[in-house]
């Protein structure tokens, strides 16, 4: 939907060096979708993320709270500044002098194959890198003042509401996750209606759990979700809007290392940090195989407990 729309085909033609005009896209490709679903769905709907990588930006659209995180490194300054001794290079090292070298620095090499794996192991543990994460996306709450105003102006309530009661088991969670390690998982799932407040004013007692609109549901924006919205309205008024917002970075590509698109599964146990470590961490001990490095994020998620089933996409 987002490349058919008339703003991808006037970013083509204009060179594609205007990323508004991508993000203009996404907007109106969100609404198409919201459109055209609709005659599909009433009560279910889903928040979505997605991010256009270009040689030159990133363009993020959100709607919800799934997010979207980048890491870049930054290098640490050297101690003992250029006088200081430097290590041999790992390209005059045999493997076995490779793999000596990675064990004294407390590294697992186990999963390197090739001596280039263990070359740029060696040399990015040796180059004293920091990880620097970056946001792509803000998650859109109902007591977000934004979000709460139109909630407010288009006949809806916010606020608070009990905690989600229906987190599937570990055992059910696992059969689901494994049939989606590799590809974004869609879950259509709204938890049971609430009886609304006697008020519109966010309350800070209830029942404990995340703000709510209509006493239900706990994000302000989605794609689907009908039964928050009004037909006569424009989706941008709507008490549950599809209208993405959209964030544009400037790249560095000597610096931008890896990305992470994944719902609330993985971020409601993990910061945005420590999601991306994790990422760095498994890459660094010699993992390539990005299924099998999503794989073991999710794991992580569901060892931590996450109340619903997590789904990422890295890139």
């Amino acid at each position: 939907a987002i490349l058919q729309q008339a703003q991808a085909e006037e970013y083509r033609q204009g060179g594609c060096t205007d990323p508004k005009l991508l993000g203009d896209a996404m907007v109106a490709g969100f609404k198409q979708c919201d459109a055209e679903i609709r005659p599909l769905l009433t009560r279910s709907g889903t928040t979505a993320v997605c991010c256009c990588v270009t040689p030159t930006h990133f363009v993020c659209a959100n709607a919800g709270d799934s997010r979207g995180v980048y890491c870049k490194v930054t290098a640490a300054p050297e101690a003992g500044g250029n006088d200081a001794p430097q290590p041999d290079s790992s390209a005059e090292m045999s493997v076995a002098e490779l793999k000596v070298a990675l064990k004294e620095l407390g590294v697992d090499c186990s999963q390197c194959v090739e001596k280039s794996e263990l070359q740029t192991l060696l040399e990015s543990t040796r180059s004293g890198l920091s990880c620097d994460v970056v946001a792509l996306s803000e998650d859109h709450k109902p007591d977000d003042p934004i979000e709460r105003a139109r909630v407010l102006a288009a006949g809806g309530t916010v606020a608070q509401g009990a905690y989600d009661c229906s987190a599937l088991s570990c055992s059910i969670r696992w059969l689901l996750l494994r049939g989606a390690l590799t590809s974004l998982l869609l879950l259509a799932s709204s938890p049971l209606p609430l009886p609304p407040p006697a008020s519109t004013a966010a309350v800070a007692g209830g029942f404990g759990g995340p703000m709510r609109i209509d006493g239900s549901l706990a994000v302000a924006r989605a794609l689907g979700d009908f039964s928050y919205k009004d037909a006569e309205l424009p989706p941008e008024e709507q008490k549950v809007s599809p209208v993405p917002d959209i964030r544009i970075f400037a790249r560095d590509p000597a610096a931008d290392q890896l990305m992470l698109l994944a719902c609330d599964g993985v971020f409601d146990v993990m910061t945005n940090r420590e999601a991306c470590e994790t990422l760095c961490t498994l890459l660094l001990e010699g993992e390539r195989d990005m299924g099998n490095v999503v794989e073991e994020l999710l794991m992580i998620c569901l060892e931590k407990d996450s109340r619903y089933v997590p789904t990422a996409q890295p890139h």
